[in-house]
């Protein structure tokens, strides 16, 4: 039975929530600040989003936009919003930790996340890890790590589709395929995203790639309808 890719799409407001519903997308990426690559939300636009939307919603737990290996105050932060988060009826979230080697730090993520009932996304931290073999042999081993948002390297992900079936052969998790996705090129990562079992993941190309823009409902439209045009073989 061939694999029906899911289309994330990021909002970073209820507008943009709402839009992406109406526009057929699966699922809700929230974050606040996107053109800093995304952070944590408020609790108010959390409590929000959850209250109004259908759909599944993912949660970014990220105190800022610097690199991905954290100082004990940003620990400390991400675990008070872990635990606000929790309290918000939040039950996804994505976040990504490096250690000082650059290796998916998953025991200071357990650490943060203790006492919560989270599924999470390891976010594209992985992108920017020194091992990426080792990373991912840590992720499995995580249970509560359920999919991995990647763009399979440095770049776009349409420029590491070599790579791909390396991924799928040693990620335990559903990848979830991003970076530079519009609808004219869409289809192509389609094609892959059902062979190999992944999703697919939209940020800047349903804000006509400007990431401080609301998004555009007919682009979500538009990407929907060129994903669902059964690509062939």
């Amino acid at each position: 039975m061939k694999h029906t890719p899911l289309l994330e799409c990021i909002a970073t407001s209820l507008f943009d929530a709402q839009a992406i519903e109406r526009a057929g997308a699966d699922r809700v990426e929230l974050v606040s600040a996107l053109p800093m690559g995304g952070i944590s939300p408020s609790a108010g636009l959390i409590q929000s989003v959850i209250d109004t939307l259908n759909i599944p919603v993912a949660v970014m737990l990220r105190p800022n936009h610097l690199p991905f290996y954290y100082r004990p105050e940003d620990l400390d932060e991400m675990r008070r919003d872990a635990l606000l988060f929790q309290s918000l009826g939040v039950r996804h979230v994505v976040l990504g930790i490096l250690d000082e080697q650059g290796v998916a730090d998953t025991e200071k993520m357990e650490q943060i996340l203790d006492g919560t009932d989270f599924t999470v996304t390891f976010h594209r931290a992985l992108d920017t890890s020194k091992d990426v073999a080792r990373s991912l042999e840590r992720i499995n081993a995580c249970a509560r790590i359920t999919h991995i948002l990647t763009s399979l390297g440095q770049g776009h992900v349409l420029d590491n589709l070599d790579r791909l079936p390396w991924y799928m052969a040693q990620a335990r998790p559903t990848l979830i395929l991003g970076s530079g996705i519009t609808r004219h090129n869409v289809s192509m990562l389609y094609r892959h995203a059902m062979r190999y079992g992944a999703d697919i993941h939209v940020g800047t190309g349903i804000r006509h790639k400007k990431a401080q823009d609301p998004v555009d409902p007919f682009e979500i439209a538009l990407l929907k309808e060129a994903m669902e045009h059964k690509p062939h073989e």
